[in-house]
């Protein structure tokens, strides 16, 4: 294969595996937000805590491991994603190459 062909099909696959990242940051906050109960769910059973003089029990935010697996999948996608992106604007200004 030549060398350019191989180079190009290389940047292809770092913008498909970066945007896959992005996009699984994105599913797995919209999971976790799917998965905790809504504020009309929580209202009772944290009014039950307060009065029984505990604190409550009922959250509408998704736990901390969502955002952590998303902030690495968002960091993994960055990674791949920003010097592609760098690159691409120094070319741009450099003009097209001969």
């Amino acid at each position: 294969m030549h060398p350019e062909g191989r180079r190009r099909s290389d940047i292809a696959a770092r913008q498909i595996l970066g945007s896959v990242f992005v996009i699984a940051a994105t599913v797995i906050i919209l999971i976790g937000y799917r998965s905790v109960p809504d504020a009309n769910t929580c209202y009772p059973v944290n009014l039950w805590d307060k009065e029984a003089g505990l604190p409550p029990s009922c959250s509408t935010v998704p736990s901390v491991g969502y955002f952590a697996a998303a902030g690495l999948c968002l960091l993994a996608g960055f990674l791949i994603l920003v010097p592609w992106w760098l690159r691409s604007l120094t070319a741009t200004r450099e003009g097209p190459s001969a």
